[in-house]
């Protein structure tokens, strides 16, 4: 079976997306079946990025990202020249114009819901995200072959706006990469986090991309009701966007400005120590089609704070405190109980740890394949 995976999802600074994308990759390059990859990536990928991709798979520079009209209108003629017996998006858009098969994977449904999750305050960002997403999404889910989703939340989602396609639906559950794991106790990692302008143990972490749908607003003023008066400060990491600006000018000035530290985009090895040291990582999303976040902190022994919207609720279980996202009341308390509740953190640390093994990348990849199989 030759399988054509588009990896351009795949950025210099990785997010959700792009992570799961490689880590796909990587879990069907070494499926012991009769299968050959290729993957399709963009042309301007780092060496550091292009280096974690397995050496036994074809790669194809492709000079357009996978959000851009390219992708719909002219990348069904690179797909069918390279003669694959299947073509795999792990993102949402598919050729329109492609004689080969094809399944695609939707991550969640923002755009078709409640839009101002993705461009509150931006009205014409909103509009053209809402008019061109929802054109190109409509035609990738009608022309793809077979549809993965990553929750069941996203499931209700395809069923609520393309009931038609809800028998070619499969629900498959993300994995955690290897790399995230508690800390090693002979192997100190307190310099590092030191450098990144932190104490070991003083401090709470955020995961946010600054769009609206992040929360990030109502995290920062939580933390700053529950922790006022202390030296507890808040860790703000994520790859930046045009949001990010007006998320900083609400710390400006204020009495908590140097206890608020955005990171920007870090390491994954830094990303990694800062899950085994955080406090408790806080994800209070309005909407996530998965949030691996949530399993990679578990993974680590970071404790969560999460949400009780889209997927999360799913994929937290019961190893994590859960909020109403818009009740910066809850999203506090939940901040102080990790703070003052000893006993109850190490339950959620024993209780993620646990329900971070649940979630499997070679599971994940057994079960896309039997979905390949099915098409062909």
């Amino acid at each position: 079976m030759k399988i054509v995976i588009d990896g351009r999802c795949i950025p210099n600074q990785l997010d959700g997306t792009g992570r799961v994308a490689i880590n796909v990759i990587k879990a069907l390059s070494v499926i012991d079946r009769d299968i050959s990859l290729t993957a399709l990536i963009r042309s301007d990928l780092s060496d550091k990025i292009r280096s974690r991709f397995p050496q036994n798979i074809s790669i194809v520079n492709v000079p357009y990202r996978h959000i851009h009209p390219y992708t719909v209108l002219k990348l069904g003629n690179v797909v069918d020249s390279l003669g694959a017996d299947l073509f795999f998006s792990p993102h949402m858009l598919q050729p329109m114009f492609m004689k080969t098969p094809s399944v695609i994977t939707l991550n969640d449904t923002m755009w078709f819901g409640d839009t101002s999750t993705q461009a509150q305050g931006r009205p014409l960002r909103m509009f053209a995200g809402k008019v061109y997403f929802r054109s190109l999404v409509e035609i990738s889910v009608r022309k793809a072959s077979r549809i993965i989703v990553p929750s069941e939340s996203t499931y209700n989602d395809i069923y609520r706006f393309w009931p038609n396609r809800i028998q070619d639906c499969n629900t498959i559950l993300y994995g955690t990469d290897p790399m995230f794991e508690p800390a090693n106790p002979e192997v100190s990692i307190n310099e590092r986090i030191n450098e990144l302008g932190l104490n070991s143990t003083r401090f709470f972490l955020h995961v946010t991309n600054a769009k609206p749908y992040k929360n990030t607003p109502r995290v920062i003023e939580a933390f700053i009701k529950a922790t006022g008066g202390s030296d507890r400060c808040l860790a703000i990491v994520g790859r930046k966007s045009v949001f990010t600006p007006d998320i900083q000018a609400l710390v400006a000035g204020s009495n908590a400005e140097k206890r608020i530290k955005f990171l920007g985009s870090v390491d994954d090895e830094d990303l990694v120590s800062l899950f085994q040291t955080a406090r408790a990582l806080i994800f209070p999303s309005l909407f996530e089609g998965f949030g691996l976040p949530v399993i990679e902190a578990m993974a680590c022994g970071c404790p969560v704070i999460t949400s009780t919207r889209g997927s999360l609720g799913q994929v937290a279980g019961n190893a994590a405190l859960i909020v109403i996202p818009e009740s910066v009341d809850e999203i506090s308390d939940a901040i102080l109980i990790l703070e003052n509740d000893e006993p109850l953190r190490r339950s959620l640390i024993k209780k993620g740890s646990e329900r971070a093994q649940q979630f499997s990348w070679e599971k994940a990849a057994l079960e896309m394949l039997k979905v390949f199989e099915q098409v062909l």
